[in-house]
């Protein structure tokens, strides 16, 4: 019986392809990203420490809500940066 092992043989992307993704990631961050921070910082962590210092229901309700939305950010947040940290990080790596 013949060996019917295939060699898959990858080849290596050009470092202008690299470069091209990376630039393509950045105007993303700067597109989409930034206006989500800004959300962010401007809109939901103020309300979370506004609804915290206020006692009625309303507001307990409140701080629910921008509580979760802080979850979902961070979350947005980490989906994004985890690969792109990745990917900077191999084209970059010396």
């Amino acid at each position: 019986m013949k060996d019917t092992k295939t060699e898959i043989k990858f080849f290596s992307v050009p470092e202008w392809k690299k470069e091209e993704k990376l630039d393509m990631m950045k105007r993303v961050f700067t597109g989409r990203m930034l206006p989500l921070l800004t959300i962010f910082f401007l809109i939901i962590i103020p309300q979370i420490i506004m609804q915290g210092h206020m006692d009625t229901p309303l507001n307990h309700g409140l701080m629910v809500f921008f509580c979760v939305m802080f979850v979902i950010y961070l979350g947005i947040f980490a989906a994004f940066a985890v690969p792109f940290w990745k990917y900077y990080k191999s084209v970059h790596k010396k």
